[in-house]
């Protein structure tokens, strides 16, 4: 038994009775009507709203049906499943969607999705959610491109830069930029950083490997490589331009330091522009390619989808919900305006293309047709344990604590013998 599968086992044998007591509050099948329920992430109000509009859509063509739509957690899905009351479709992220399939919390899809559903979502989102040969998902809701290098404007006028948004700087001219927007006081600390690599996706192992030519540093079904050579060229490059630059700067682990002004430019998603605004309206900011040091347009897929659970009474209902949700293209622009989250399929990104003129969001929903290279994450159940392994290496490196190939090399030996002992070689 690996350690996903005891994980699973304590679940259940603990969750149960607290999931037969959900049971009387769940819908049920009445003589006429067939009332489901839709589990969905913790979005936020005006997310959920839009999804709740787009049902009653789906409960217009689809009459005799109602679908109650409720946040369903990570944690409340596994006991919802363990004890035979799953919702009838789950929202379920691309980092946790391998774990569910070896635990047995999803089931495969393929035999749902048709040619035309296939066709219309754009090709690399379904890796997101493929393992062991089956698709597990249908990506959408909150979906879409997730690497572009956020820049505060101001900072960039300040100090007399400007930026080419179709250019990509190798990350040595980068770093430059980086130094002339930093700001010292009089001691020498640092007031304002052109850069912290613990920001937003700055260095998150996932997100930032491919822009450093380490696109295949995570093989599908294969042993992942912690200590990528790039990827230890990266850690140690970036320890050297910040942490050893600026001594006694230790950085921020939160995601959007650029909205309180204290950072210039950091790696954030298609998201960005709703995320920083809604912290700071002022901030003026523009979008770039990240840094490649071989100058190539790196892109990258990566959200949430929507599944079926194991033991949901109806999936071929459930796979229509899915399908209306995810293709119905009233929903994603109803989402995308209240969040910048956006979908997945052709159709939304060729209407978003024709009615947004904002320069940010725009060069997202370009950007997908415009890169060199779309990676697109598979769902592994060692991807948070290799970025867990890898933050921890990071930390180390960042407070001078060792050098990164010593370090990556231990996190390395650390996670193939993790995979070894719950059955993968």
């Amino acid at each position: 038994m690996n350690r996903s599968t005891r994980s699973y086992a304590t679940v259940v044998s603990v969750c149960l009775l607290v999931s037969m007591l959900m049971v009387a509050a769940l819908p049920v099948k009445g003589a006429d009507v067939i009332k489901m329920e839709l589990g969905v992430n913790s979005w936020g109000n005006a997310v959920i709203q839009a999804i709740r509009d787009g049902v009653a859509r789906f409960e217009a063509i689809r009459p005799g049906v109602e679908v109650g739509v409720n946040v369903v957690s990570g944690d409340s899905l596994l006991v919802r499943v363990a004890g035979g009351a799953p919702p009838d479709v789950a929202a379920v992220g691309m980092t946790f969607l391998g774990g569910y399939v070896e635990t047995g919390v999803v089931i495969p899809l393929d035999s749902f999705i048709d040619k035309d559903l296939r066709e219309q979502i754009i090709p690399a989102m379904w890796i997101n959610f493929t393992w062991q040969g089956s698709i597990w998902g249908v990506p959408g809701l909150e979906h879409g491109p997730r690497l572009g290098m956020i820049w505060n404007t101001d900072h960039l006028a300040d100090a007399g830069l400007s930026l080419k948004e179709d250019e990509v700087m190798t990350w040595r001219e980068f770093f430059d930029y980086v130094d002339k927007l930093t700001r010292l006081d009089a001691a020498g600390s640092v007031l304002r950083i052109g850069y912290d690599p613990k920001n937003g996706q700055n260095t998150r192992l996932f997100t930032i490997a491919p822009s450093w030519g380490a696109e295949d540093y995570f093989p599908m079904g294969g042993i992942p490589r912690i200590n990528h050579p790039n990827v230890v060229e990266m850690l140690q490059y970036t320890a050297e331009r910040i942490y050893r630059r600026y001594p006694g700067y230790t950085g921020s682990t939160g995601w959007y330091e650029i909205a309180a002004g204290r950072v210039t430019a950091a790696v954030l998603g298609a998201y960005a522009q709703g995320e920083i605004h809604s912290r700071n309206r002022d901030i003026p900011i523009a979008v770039t390619w990240l840094p490649h040091n071989h100058r190539r347009r790196i892109q990258q897929v990566n959200g949430w989808s929507l599944a079926i659970p194991s033991g949901a009474p109806n999936p071929q209902l459930s796979f229509e919900l899915i399908k209306f949700l995810v293709t119905d293209t009233e929903t994603g622009m109803a989402i995308y305006r209240d969040s910048g989250f956006m979908g997945s399929t052709r159709e939304f990104y060729q209407r978003l293309g024709r009615t947004e003129h904002q320069p940010v969001p725009r060069w997202f929903v370009t950007s997908l047709a415009e890169a060199d290279h779309i990676d697109a994450p598979k769902p592994d159940p060692f991807r948070a344990r290799s970025d867990t392994l890898f933050a921890s290496a990071r930390d180390q490196v960042f407070a001078g604590k060792g050098a990164a190939q010593a370090l990556l090399d231990e996190a390395q030996r650390v996670l193939e013998s993790e995979m070894k002992e719950a059955g993968r070689q």
